[in-house]
């Protein structure tokens, strides 16, 4: 009976433990370009600070993105040092390009700004590796959590911890050994 109980208890913690990892994994499994924009807004210009991450072998030499095809879309475009901004209004796109330094492999590049009149949106990318290689995908907004989030995730330790404790406070059951002894008294 009380190995049951153990074996009951470990699982609780193992179901438990997945779920808190679940809940507070916030990552792009499997994503070999990550281009993350930090958004912010005032008098009706939006201005983007994208950071990419390099998650290849490879260095990138190019990493474009794609906002709307209008002449004055796009204004204010910066980069780092060692890099070179550009921006095509007749196809849409935005470039950060590798000049003197690079998008090197498995590491994290921020820094790219440009500002625009439009509202913020999903965006797709296209980055190109030093081998040829064309990456595609769409930019990875911040996560903002609403304000009822944070309630829910200070509940949830909580919860988990009254669930943990419920054996305490439950009445025992009986078992037919209990009553056979009760008999036999």
């Amino acid at each position: 009976m009380t190995y049951r109980l153990h074996i009951r208890t470990a699982w609780r913690i193992a179901v438990t433990a997945v779920a808190f990892a679940s809940l507070f994994a916030i990552t792009v499994a499997g994503a070999q370009v990550v281009v993350t924009p930090a958004i912010s807004s005032a008098a009706g210009i939006t201005t983007f600070d994208y950071s990419i991450t390099n998650n290849t072998l490879t260095d990138l030499v190019i990493v474009s993105i794609s906002v709307p095809a209008i002449p004055g879309a796009v204004f204010d475009l910066a980069a780092p040092v060692g890099f070179l901004t550009s921006f095509d209004s007749g196809v849409g796109i935005v470039d950060f390009i590798a000049d003197t330094e690079s998008f090197g492999a498995g590491a994290t590049q921020s820094g790219f700004l440009f500002s625009s009149r439009f509202p913020a949106g999903p965006a797709a990318f296209t980055a190109l590796d030093a081998a040829g290689t064309e990456i595609t995908g769409s930019t990875v907004s911040a996560v903002v959590p609403e304000p009822g989030a944070i309630a829910w995730w200070l509940a949830a330790p909580a919860l988990c911890i009254a669930l943990h404790r419920r054996g305490a406070w439950r009445r025992p059951r009986l078992t037919l050994r209990v009553l056979q002894e009760e008999n036999v008294s």
